[in-house]
Parts: structure tokens; sequence; C-alpha cells
């Protein structure tokens, strides 16, 4: 395999890589805001009479449908941040230096 082929193959594969890592560190968050939200609710619905609950559940717009579309739009932008950079870097020659 020609040298310069190589080293692209192996930028690409670690740039998707990180990208993957990055975007799965924003679904984390993601899901630590809507743990520390469910809680807040909770907190909430502990405080004030019973009869007023089915406003807090109204009130909740950061519910499963919600999670699933930040999911799938945080999924989408990583899939296509990974084939913008891999369609990029077509443009270029790439090799590596190696220091000792």
């Amino acid at each position: 395999m020609e040298q310069g082929i190589e080293a692209k193959e192996i930028l690409s594969k670690k740039s998707s890589k990180t990208t993957s890592q990055l975007f799965k560190h924003y679904l984390m968050l993601i899901e630590d805001l809507k743990y520390e939200h469910d809680k807040y609710l909770k907190k909430i619905k502990q405080e004030i009479p019973s009869q007023y609950h089915n406003v807090i559940d109204n009130a909740d717009t950061f519910d499963e449908e919600k999670m699933s579309r930040i999911r799938k739009r945080v999924l989408d932008l990583g899939n296509e941040a990974i084939r913008s950079f891999e369609s990029e870097i077509n443009d270029f020659s790439v090799s590596f230096v190696f220091k000792n």
C-alpha cells in the first residue's frame, strides 16, 4: 500500500474515532441533564399538593420523545461530521514523519 494512502487512512480512522467519542460524550451530558431535570420535577411534586401534579406533568417538555429527537440529532450530526471529514481528506496528501 502506498505510504500516503496508509497515512490518510490512519488519520481518517483516528479522526472518526475521536469524533464518535465526542458525540457519545454529548449524549452522556444530555442524559445527565435529563436525570437532573427529572429529579428536580420529582422534588417539586413532593412539595406541592397532589392535585397539582398534572400541571407539572403537562409542563414537562423534556420527555422521552424529546430525548429521542435530541439523541437522533446528535448522532446525525456526528455521522455528518465524520462523513464530511472523510470526504474532505481526499483533497489532501497526507504523510507522517515519526519522531524517535
